[in-house]
């Protein structure tokens, strides 16, 4: 399978529903809110697009080791998701991303965005809570944060943002 497209009645996706699809490329949904579940991407290295709506929800692991993903949402080249806790590992080892829309991200959990090299810009403006190794980056690109300027101490856990090049705004 490289290519799915989902019509409008089916609005979840469930746990480990294309787990390991190392062949899948394109997912096109036509429903207006989507959940992914656990796992539901899991190492999809060919995955590049989830498109055709704005309102996705995903759980822990859903993107994990998606290396080729550019785009989850109706927007060209971004990824948009709709949590306001970004789960664990969610964007672990998605390399190829260039933007993430977070917007409505509260809290990033555990390794959420770990290893996610192709990211230059990342706007946390909401966010209050950020574990430990949620956001690590090695790349020969410039990373640009921005975080919520009232973010305590406590929001921030030790070594949760982290890598070479990363330059931190409030």
């Amino acid at each position: 399978i490289t290519f799915v497209w989902l019509n409008e009645n089916i609005k979840t996706i469930g746990a480990c529903a294309f787990y390991n699809c190392r062949a899948l490329t394109t997912v096109t949904f036509s429903a207006e809110i989507i959940n992914l579940g656990e796992y539901a991407f899991y190492s999809n290295v060919s995955l590049r697009e989830v498109v055709g709506v704005n309102n996705i929800t995903i759980g822990a692991y859903t993107f994990y080791d998606c290396s080729s993903l550019v785009q989850v949402g109706a927007s060209n080249n971004v990824v948009k998701v709709k949590n306001t806790t970004l789960p664990e590992y969610a964007f672990f080892r998605c390399g190829s991303v260039a933007s993430f829309d977070l917007t409505e991200v509260t809290a990033i959990e555990t390794c959420a965005l770990n290893s996610c090299g192709g990211v230059t810009d990342l706007v946390l403006t909401q966010v209050t809570s950020i574990a430990s190794s949620a956001i690590y980056t090695n790349t020969s690109n410039n990373v640009n944060i921005v975080i919520n300027k009232d973010i305590t101490s406590e929001g921030l856990k030790a070594n949760s943002i982290g890598g070479t090049r990363v330059t931190l705004y409030s």
